[in-house]
C-alpha cells in the first residue's frame, strides 16, 4: 500500500474526514478534519513515523465503517462537447487561477490591515 489515503465517516455526511500523505518536508502527515466545527478545533494534525502506521490507522478506520473519499470528477465542456483541455487551454486556465488567487490574497490582506 502506498500513500495518499483519504477516508470519511458516512454518518457525519462527509464532514468528518481523514487524509494522510507526505507533506512538503517529506513527513507522513495525518489530518483529521471536522467541517462541522469552526476554528482550531476543526482539525487534528499529527506526524506518523512509517507508512505502516498510516496503514494501521486506515485499517482501524475501515473496520469502524469509514469509506474511501473519492475526489470529484472534473468535466470540461468546450463548445458543448466533453473533451480534455489542450495545452494552450490548460496554460490559460492556470494563469487565470493564479491571477484570481493573487487578487484574493491582496484583497484579504487589505481587509485584515484595515480591520486592525
Amino acid at each position: 500500500m502506498s500513500l495518499p489515503f483519504a477516508y470519511f465517516h458516512p454518518e457525519s455526511e462527509g464532514k468528518l474526514t481523514w487524509h494522510c500523505n507526505h507533506d512538503s518536508q517529506g513527513k507522513i502527515t495525518s489530518l483529521f478534519r471536522n467541517a462541522a466545527v469552526e476554528g482550531p478545533d476543526s482539525r487534528r494534525i499529527c506526524y506518523l513515523d512509517t507508512v505502516e502506521d498510516a496503514v494501521k490507522t486506515r485499517d482501524a478506520l475501515v473496520n469502524d465503517g469509514w469509506l474511501v473519499l473519492t475526489p470529484p470528477k472534473v468535466v470540461t465542456k468546450i463548445d458543448g462537447q466533453e473533451r480534455p483541455l489542450n495545452r494552450k487551454e490548460k496554460r490559460w486556465l492556470a494563469r487565470k487561477l493564479e491571477k484570481d488567487v493573487r487578487k484574493k490574497d491582496v484583497k484579504d490582506t487589505k481587509n485584515n490591515s484595515s480591520a486592525s
